[in-house]
């Protein structure tokens, strides 16, 4: 039944007596069909990646343009100049400014290796 109804149209009860112009028209809608599939097919495709592949398509609709996020800015580009604030309490006030998370990264780790110790 539905199968029927996708193949072409049964010729016999066309009107059309010129077999040229049937001909173009089914040339047509197998074209227009063909098409729709494909879409389908990509839009298939966009949504999900086929299971077969492991690896992510290459075309993903919308890929992370960043893997950082964006609260957090760049380290700052000279964390800890050694030549010019020798003192210790001069320092923690710039890498405050930048940013509160450099500053408890190092603790942090300092405290690691504490506990390995």
């Amino acid at each position: 039944h539905y199968q029927r109804q996708e193949r072409f149209a049964p010729p016999e009860p066309s009107p059309e007596p010129s077999p040229e112009r049937r001909r173009e028209e089914r040339r047509r809608a197998e074209r227009r069909r063909a098409e729709r599939r494909r879409a389908e097919q990509f839009q298939v495709q966009a949504r999900s990646p086929p299971p077969r592949s492991p690896s992510p398509p290459p075309r993903s609709p919308s890929p992370p343009p960043s893997p950082s996020p964006p609260s957090s800015p760049s380290p700052p580009p000279s964390p800890s100049p050694p030549s010019s604030p020798p003192s210790p309490g001069e320092r923690p006030i710039q890498s405050d400014e930048v940013s509160s998370t450099t500053q408890a990264r190092p603790v942090e780790v300092i405290i690691v290796s504490d506990d390995d110790n």
